[in-house]
């Protein structure tokens, strides 16, 4: 079944006769050659083959079906005669659609900057997981360094018997890395603790007097910092805030985070005031005329405000403070508070996440730079699209937007907007060396005091997607507000 889009290009699906998908053509009608090139099966595969054949649009064959229906026409009644004589035309003018059709294809296929290429891509992109990995590869599909494959097949000798040509730089089968990666993935760790969680119960903390969710996040480890090709750009940008060296870090027990940045309406309702610029008395309230702003993220809180929130959540909920606050000194005119005596007292109130379980969090299993890729320009996330990673520009909001704005994609653990939106105090010391100085795995690690500096994740709406990073640490003094400055709350079970 072949699609023809309105802007020309076309889209081709397998069916049977009665219309229904079919994921692979049988071979007595079609083939695809060049995967029998390859060495693989000839069947056409749904979705991936079909372009192999039809890169440069409908094929120019000889039509059989009129012929045979018109001589054979005392076998069909008078409405399957009319609908043959109607689709399937005459030898001459269905050639002559089928070029006017190639024509038009090729043309749209230009307008979208692309040249006709037999080199379909994503049948290039299929054919690469038939190919054999080398060690690279495969240590990138299961998740880890290099360093840490080559140490688990050292220690792991049954596995080291599959796939221990990795270790002497030959490649191994896909079909053998496929019936080992179970194996594999615990061997680095990578399944061990997602075991553990599948048996935890999956329903969110709800606040009792917000309504606000919080989503259960599993144990388990990660690298934390940048490594590979983006570390080479952070050193390429002479950043340095300390997300290097690449470390493996375990967060040992689940803890709840907030699905949704604080909104401003939250922000309200728990501590009585409105502190926010883009809100409908704020001080940019122009840029959000008409608009509904009690979903946007709170901002212009410093991170005694965000320490405030949380104890003050927890009392309206019932739960024991988790900050000890004190020796508080407020702006007489917002009431932000710009200093005070922090102590951590524990136990089950509402907190800010530890920036490791801020980065666990925003990776929920990925080791790219976003949780949804390697590159952002606006599009992923709302952030100042005008400063790309990895991309060309793309849109610029220029304002905050929604909490569960669905044009923005959340993360394998159902969070929105860790890049973009709102900046997200961390509850940790801002320690810059801090990573280069730990171990093969630290367990549950917490910035300490520092030089006074705390840290904020995620970038806001106004940042570079270079700032929006999962890796990014951005170290400012505890008294800042921004007008992209927020939070998310978080909390041990």
């Amino acid at each position: 079944m072949i699609f023809s889009l309105p802007n020309g290009l076309q889209g081709y699906l397998l069916t049977d006769a009665r219309g229904q998908r079919i994921d692979k053509g049988p071979t007595d009608v079609v083939v695809d050659r060049n995967a029998v090139n390859r060495g693989r099966d000839p069947e056409v595969v749904n979705g991936v083959s079909c372009m192999n054949c039809h890169w440069s649009g409908m094929l120019d064959k000889t039509d059989q079906i009129r012929r045979h229906v018109l001589a054979n026409s005392k076998a069909y009644d008078e409405g399957v005669l009319a609908f043959v004589e109607a689709v399937y035309v005459e030898k001459e003018d269905f050639a002559a659609k089928l070029k006017e059709d190639r024509e038009r294809f090729a043309r749209a296929v230009k307008e979208c900057g692309t040249p006709l290429s037999k080199s379909e891509p994503v049948a290039t992109l299929a054919y690469q997981f038939d190919e054999p990995l080398d060690i690279d590869l495969a240590a990138s599909e299961a998740g880890v360094t290099v360093a840490v494959l080559q140490e688990a097949l050292r220690r792991d000798r049954p596995l080291a018997r599959q796939l221990g040509g990795l270790l002497q730089g030959q490649p191994v089968p896909r079909e053998t890395y496929v019936a080992n990666f179970p194996e594999l993935v615990r061997a680095v760790n990578g399944g061990r603790y997602m075991a553990d969680f599948a048996a935890l119960p999956r329903t969110d903390h709800i606040s009792k007097s917000t309504g606000m969710r919080l989503a259960l996040i599993p144990a388990g480890e990660f690298l934390m910092g940048s490594g590979g090709p983006e570390a080479l750009e952070v050193e390429a940008r002479g950043y340095r805030y300390g997300e290097n060296p690449q470390h493996r870090v375990r967060i040992a027990t689940p803890f709840h985070l907030g699905r949704f940045e604080v909104t401003q309406a939250e922000f309200q309702k728990v501590m009585g005031r409105q502190p926010s610029h883009y809100a409908p008395t704020g001080r940019f309230r122009e840029a959000v005329v008409g608009m509904d702003t009690s979903r946007f993220p709170v901002e212009m809180v410093t991170w005694y405000d965000a320490i405030d929130f949380c104890n003050q959540l927890s009392s309206l909920d019932g739960l024991p403070p988790y900050y000890g606050l004190s020796a508080v000194e407020r702006d007489p005119n917002t009431r932000a508070i710009l200093k005070g005596a922090v102590t951590v007292l524990g136990g089950t109130g509402y907190r800010l996440p530890t920036e490791a379980e801020w980065e666990y969090a925003c990776r929920a299993g990925t080791t790219t730079p976003y949780h949804f890729g390697s590159t952002l320009n606006g599009e992923q996330a709302n952030i100042s699209g005008n400063q790309p990673f990895g991309m060309p520009e793309g849109p610029n909001l220029n304002r905050p937007t929604s909490v569960n704005d669905p044009k923005y994609p959340r993360n394998a653990f159902g969070l929105a907007h860790m890049h973009g939106n709102a900046d997200e105090w961390c509850e940790d010391g801002y320690v810059e060396g801090a990573y280069a100085s730990r171990g093969e795995v630290t367990v549950n690690p917490v910035g300490g005091p520092g030089n006074g500096l705390r840290v904020l994740r995620g970038a806001g709406w106004s940042g570079s997607a270079f700032s929006a990073r999962s890796a990014m640490r951005f170290p400012v003094e505890p008294e800042s507000q921004f007008n992209s400055g927020g939070l998310r709350v978080a909390r041990t079970p």
